[in-house]
C-alpha cells in the first residue's frame, strides 16, 4: 500500500486483510510502497512513535478477536520510512471485521475475499481450542 489510509472505509478495507492474514498463515503488509514494489515512502512527520500508536488503534478498534500483530517503523537506505505490519497466524480464529457486525475474510493468492459460511466453519475447526478459564478439558464451555 502506497500510504496509510486515513478515512474509516479504506482502514476497514486494509482490516480485512489482515484478518485474512490471521485467518490463515500470517502475512505482511507493507504502507509506503507502491504497487510495482518501489519504495515511496510514508510520512511520519517526525512522530513515529504517535503514528505507530495511532495504527495500532485502529487495528484493534477494528478486528475482533484481538489479533497478534508488530508494527516497525523501517527507515530506507534514502530517507524514507516504510510502516511494516506482521500479523500471525491466528490462535483465536474466525477473525472479522467491524465487532458490532463482524465480517469474516480469507485470502487466496494475493487476494482478499469475503469468507462463506463454509470457510467461517473451516477456519473455526483448524485450530483447536486450548484450555483456558471459559474452556473445559474436553474443549467444551
Amino acid at each position: 500500500k502506497e500510504q496509510v489510509p486515513t478515512e474509516r472505509d479504506s482502514r476497514k478495507k486494509v482490516c480485512r486483510t489482515l484478518a485474512a492474514f490471521a485467518n490463515g498463515r500470517g502475512g505482511h503488509l507493507l504502507f509506503g510502497v507502491d504497487d510495482d514494489g518501489r519504495i515511496v515512502g510514508v510520512s511520519t512527520d517526525g512522530a513515529s512513535q504517535s503514528y505507530k500508536d495511532t495504527v495500532t488503534r485502529w487495528i484493534t478498534d477494528l478486528i475482533v478477536p484481538h489479533l497478534e500483530f508488530a508494527l516497525d517503523m523501517v527507515d530506507t537506505e534514502d530517507g524514507r520510512w516504510v510502516l511494516h505490519v506482521e500479523v500471525q497466524e491466528g490462535t483465536s480464529p474466525p477473525y472479522g471485521v467491524d465487532p458490532a457486525n463482524p465480517s469474516y475474510y480469507i485470502r487466496r493468492g494475493a487476494t482478499t475475499f469475503p469468507a462463506s459460511a463454509d470457510d467461517v466453519r473451516t477456519i473455526a475447526r483448524a485450530r483447536p481450542l486450548t484450555p483456558g478459564p471459559l474452556v473445559g478439558r474436553d474443549g467444551f464451555f
